[in-house]
């Protein structure tokens, strides 16, 4: 069992995030150590709804570990759960005595999200202080001091920042909102039924049952079994619930994207990915989707572009690394045998 952990650890360590994946759903009996192994292999691939859900089995043989709290904190995070994230990333910097710069530059960043971006400068300052070659903390110090210094501005006073937050929220929903004609949601309407019968559920009926965190999750896990099926018409419903419930911007838009990838509606999830992107610019997932995307278009100095900005980030599964290099090749290839017929 101890050369079993070590091959998964090996993997993990050496960026193989997928293959982590695959080895692990053909195993049966995994221990709770790998099975926490592949609750990160998932968060570093961006899927947060499998992530989530296998992290809350494992809480009660991980829960006075501070690495796992830490990891569930920055899985509700990204989804939006900020008030839930909070108290897992409190108990990790508690069970690990203050002394874990990175849990601690994780809970930084999550102040920033939630508006305590001053807080955030102390903490991220007394990190770069004493680790200065934390990078990832210098990056994330300076994007609290630009967002602090938005947010003290003398002219500007509270009752107006609450004006920009709310304007700015109305404009990341509308391309949402906006997505859905009368003719898709009718058809909807019309087929969840058939296609899922026994989850098919609002969220308008099902939140008098669960609470919001709960629901969001279930919503996640059931917007991941349309996709596997194929069920896009009604994943982009999924979404615009999901966008009700308050997930994620960027992850509302990317999973829209998804949706429109599968419907092929190629410049819809062109569209929903660059709306992520400037969201959250270092949104992995996204970067990945959109290299495809615009090499399928035939935009290929665009898709490298966009690939040498990732291809040598730690969190890029070298098995993805590989394949999206060969499909730019194999798709440079296609686009040079064509001709051009001038009629």
């Amino acid at each position: 069992m101890t050369e079993l952990r070590n091959q998964y650890f090996e993997l993990f360590e050496s960026g193989f995030f997928q293959e982590v994946i695959n080895r692990a759903q053909k195993e049966e009996n995994l221990t709770a150590e790998i099975e926490q192994l592949l609750a990160a292999s998932y968060f570093k691939i961006g899927n947060y709804t499998d992530c989530l859900t296998l992290l809350e089995t494992l809480e009660g043989s991980f829960g006075s570990d501070p690495n796992f709290n830490s990891l569930y904190g920055a899985a509700l995070r990204r989804v939006g759960l900020k008030k839930e994230a909070k108290i897992k990333l409190e108990n990790a910097i508690n069970l690990s005595n203050n002394d874990n710069p990175h849990i601690i530059n994780n809970y930084a960043n999550l102040l920033v999200d939630m508006g305590n971006s001053q807080e955030a400068v102390e903490i991220l300052e007394n990190i770069v202080k004493n680790n200065p070659d934390y990078l990832d903390a210098k990056i994330n110090l300076e994007r609290a001091k630009k967002i602090n210094k938005s947010t003290t501005n003398p002219s500007t006073n509270d009752e107006e920042l609450t004006d920009e937050k709310n304007i700015e929220s109305e404009l990341f929903i509308d391309p949402l909102m906006a997505a859905f004609s009368t003719e898709e949601v009718e058809l909807n309407n019309r087929s969840r039924s058939k296609s899922i019968p026994n989850k098919s559920i609002t969220a308008k009926k099902y939140i008098k049952k669960e609470d919001k965190s709960k629901l969001l999750i279930q919503k996640l896990e059931l917007l991941k079994q349309c996709l596997d099926e194929k069920n896009y018409s009604f994943g982009l419903q999924l979404c615009s619930e999901l966008n009700t419930l308050n997930l994620a911007k960027d992850l509302t838009y990317k999973y829209a994207s998804d949706c429109y990838i599968g419907l092929k509606r190629f410049n819809d999830a062109e569209i929903f990915l660059l709306h992520s992107i400037v969201i959250n610019p270092d949104s992995l997932a996204s970067l990945i989707n959109l290299v495809s995307i615009c090499a399928l278009k035939g935009d290929l100095g665009q898709a490298l572009l966009i690939y040498n900005r990732i291809k040598d980030r730690s969190d890029l599964d070298a098995n993805q690394k590989h394949q999206l290099e060969e499909s730019i090749k194999s798709r440079d290839k296609e686009l040079k045998s064509k001709y051009f017929n001038f009629v």
